[in-house]
């Protein structure tokens, strides 16, 4: 009926209408609220819940009512909206007390408990919030008769650090992630910013690079703390920034350990188990950063996949990635394939690879045996890295290969992306896992292989061969083109042998084509686990009548006096002095000379990548003149 109609329309303009009274003779009251009594905030609280009906009522509209509360004029529905939010913050606030931080020495101390009328007049701006001093992190005292403590760093300092202990009765290291400890009012203020930001983030962060991402977030936290008027101290507001910081850019409950350069890997075996790590000084110790349950843990390994751009779920609960800054990542999901529930390793990509002279530093070689891979390199004969895993076979790999020509063709093919040169002729290539369960839309090495053959390529660099595509690389290698690659096998012969048979299969006729066959190992020297190349092995060619491979050892690791032994000859060095028409004499005034130049470098403290391709270009264009130069800019 028209009548009715109208006569409701009017009720819902009048109950309207009195919200907009009533939430402005609230807000009144809250300005008043610094000369109120307790009683008088009591009455507001009420009057708050009497509040509360009366928009229940505008909303739901009234029983029998035909037309929808839509037809109430927006604003007033939008300020009944505020002050019903306002209110329910308003009851958290007088409901919840509040804690003062706890102090740096882990003792509980007695705080008396705020008034109703602190809290409210805390929450509207009218009085400042608790005070607090002190560091941002205080580093928490340890239980010194039986632990002590080996080493102590900062990996985001000044908010997150490392702290190695060493137990005085197993003698096990325990590493503990020191990050800033939050009291109950920094907890509400984090989880409440931290709701915010998700409801109100309106840009995609991947188009920023890390730098703006980091301001563009601490400028939405700003805007949130100033809308809401929520005021902190600044040693709060640095803690909350750095939780917000660390989940949203990062890593979350790994992220100290992410940032820290020491470590290799990162392994959790399940929820039930403490997070393990591989640290460069005290190999494989257990952590203090544990999570919550399976299904924290489940939530997380999503996370990374998410992070990583793959997928991961129970039907297929296996991931093979690569994190955004490179490092490489194994997952599993759920107690499908892994009975502790979900499970991850993440072994550390450095954005700053390993250079040749680090290696020698190392101990990994030393300078004789890197000018021989320089020229090796330089002059493309073909080589496999070769060892058991952890052994460093990748990062020589990248190492050697950043003597490459500056000007040369370099095509990469992995499975997942770890080799990292300074060089601008150079395609990445990667696999590409299949779009269904049936696979359809798979991408693997061998498609990619038989690609890159059609891109002219002067280098080939594959990241590990152990299937069909290998037959493509020695393809590759007999029709003129350098080939790189690593694959697991603990001597020459076993590499022969891996070739050889299933699942490669490679003819001894065709295997001729490899050149170099390096093996590296990881080992111990005088308690430490370090990794040395144990022999470079030459294949010089077949015999013709036992069809056995002919081979020379051109270097060999020895293990009592931890160093290397050369044979004296290197056949490939004395086909490039043919291919050059260089005497003998001539070929080793040119090794000397680059041996000379890279211990010139190491003395002149040339440790970046981009350095060495630098001083390698120049090589390449006039190597008398690089060599006179860094002699003259060197420092004894």
């Amino acid at each position: 009926m028209p009548e009715e109609a109208a006569g409701a329309d009017a009720d819902i303009g009048e109950d309207a209408a009195d919200v907009a009274s009533l939430a402005e003779r609230m807000r009144e009251r809250l300005r008043e609220v610094a000369q109120a009594d307790e009683a008088a905030l009591e009455r507001a609280l009420a009057a708050k819940e009497g509040l509360a009906e009366r928009m229940r009522a505008v909303r739901g509209g009234r029983a029998g009512q035909d037309e929808p509360v839509r037809d109430v004029e927006p604003d007033v529905a939008r300020r009944a909206d505020e002050l019903d939010a306002f209110a329910r913050r308003l009851a958290q606030l007088a409901m919840e007390p509040t804690v003062e931080e706890a102090p740096a020495n882990d003792q509980e101390a007695e705080v008396p408990e705020d008034t109703i009328k602190d809290r409210l007049l805390r929450f509207v701006g009218r009085r400042p919030p608790a005070k607090r001093t002190g560091p941002v992190t205080p580093v928490p005292p340890f239980d010194e008769a039986e632990w002590e403590e080996v080493a102590s760093y900062g990996v985001d300092p000044p908010y997150a650090f490392a702290r190695i202990l060493r137990n005085h009765g197993t003698g096990e290291h325990l590493y503990q992630v020191i990050e800033p400890r939050l009291d109950a009012e920094e907890r509400r203020i984090l989880d409440f910013v931290t709701d915010a930001l998700v409801r109100s983030l309106d840009m995609d962060p991947a188009r920023l690079d890390a730098t703006e991402r980091a301001d563009y977030l601490e400028d939405a936290v700003g805007r949130i703390l100033h809308d809401y008027r929520i005021r902190v101290e600044d040693v709060s507001r640095q803690r909350i920034l750095y939780y917000i910081r660390r989940d949203f850019l990062g890593l979350a409950e790994i992220h100290a350990l992410m940032n820290d350069p020491d470590i290799e890997d990162i392994s959790c075996d399940g929820a039930a188990e403490p997070l393990f790590i591989y640290h460069r000084d005290h190999e494989s110790i257990a952590t203090d950063v544990r999570f919550a349950g399976d299904v924290a843990l489940d939530s997380f390994v999503i996370r990374l996949a998410q992070r990583s751009g793959k997928a991961i779920s129970i039907s297929d609960p296996i991931l093979d990635a690569a994190l955004p800054d490179g490092s490489r990542l194994q997952a599993t999901l759920g107690k499908e394939v892994t009975q502790n529930g979900s499970t991850f390793t993440i072994r550390r990509f450095r954005p700053d690879p390993f250079t040749p002279l680090d290696l020698v530093a190392f101990g990994t070689m030393d300078d004789r045996m890197l000018a021989w891979f320089w020229l090796i390199v330089q002059h493309g004969h073909s080589l496999i890295f070769s060892g058991g895993t952890a052994s460093g076979k990748t990062t020589g790999l990248n190492a050697i290969s950043q003597f490459i020509p500056p000007a040369a063709k370099v095509v990469s093919i992995e499975d997942t992306r770890e080799v990292n040169l300074a060089h601008h002729n150079w395609i990445k290539a990667v696999t590409r896992s299949g779009s269904s369960a049936e696979g359809s839309g798979e991408i693997g090495m061998f498609e990619l292989l038989k690609a890159a053959l059609r891109q002219r390529p002067e280098y080939i660099l594959v990241g590990e061969v152990r299937g069909i595509e290998a037959t493509v690389a020695f393809q590759a290698m007999a029709t003129g083109h350098t080939v790189y690659s690593t694959m697991h096998a603990d001597s020459a012969r076993s590499v022969v042998y891996r070739l050889e048979n299933d699942p490669i299969n490679i003819p001894r006729l065709v295997l001729q084509a490899l050149d170099v066959i390096v093996i590296q190992a990881q080992v111990r020297v005088e308690g430490r686990r370090v990794r040395r190349i144990r022999e470079v092995v030459e294949l010089v060619g077949m015999d013709p009548i036992t069809r056995e491979l002919l081979t020379n050892t051109v270097f060999k690791w020895d293990p009592l006096h931890d160093r290397f032994e050369h044979s004296g000859r290197s056949y490939l060095l004395e086909r490039i002095a043919r291919e050059r028409s260089w005497s003998p004499q001539r070929l080793q005034e040119e090794a000397q000379r680059r041996e000379r130049v890279l211990g010139a470098m190491r003395r002149k403290g040339v440790s970046t990548v981009q350095q060495i391709t630098a001083i390698v270009k120049a090589y390449y264009r006039d190597a008398e003149a690089t060599e006179r130069m860094l002699e003259a800019l060197d420092v004894p």
